[in-house]
């Protein structure tokens, strides 16, 4: 996390955030339909992170500490990443195979534009 207070690793289909003084397990997230998870983002709060998949591309926006699920989003169109704004009030989102980036209100949980990308993105 921005804080340094927690630490946090993907494995196939579940995701961890432990504190990373004490090494205690805060939130372990596992979901059932992901085949694995393709990347992991912090919001800059600490209050919450975005897990995406590696096979279907999805967005999932977890609360933390009580693993709350807050929405799910995203294309089913392979491996997908995200990342936070520095302000924590929107998130960037790509499918692999889409070529479209997308900018997420955090609050409303909604697309507010979507760029077009020359190539296939390989990151956020």
């Amino acid at each position: 996390s921005k804080d340094e207070k927690m630490i946090a690793a993907t494995a196939k289909k579940t995701a961890v955030v432990w504190d990373a003084e004490t090494g205690k397990e805060l939130v372990k997230h596992t979901d059932a339909q992901a085949t694995e998870f393709s990347s992991l983002s912090f919001s800059p709060d600490g209050s919450k992170f975005l897990v995406t998949g590696w096979s279907d591309g999805r967005w999932t926006l977890i609360n933390i500490p009580d693993a709350r699920i807050i929405a799910k989003g995203g294309s089913p169109d392979g491996a997908g990443f995200a990342v936070f704004s520095p302000d924590g009030k929107q998130f960037a989102y790509c499918g692999k195979e889409s070529k479209k980036l997308q900018i997420y209100d955090v609050a409303k949980l909604e697309a507010l534009e979507t760029f077009e990308l020359p190539a296939k993105p390989t990151s956020v």
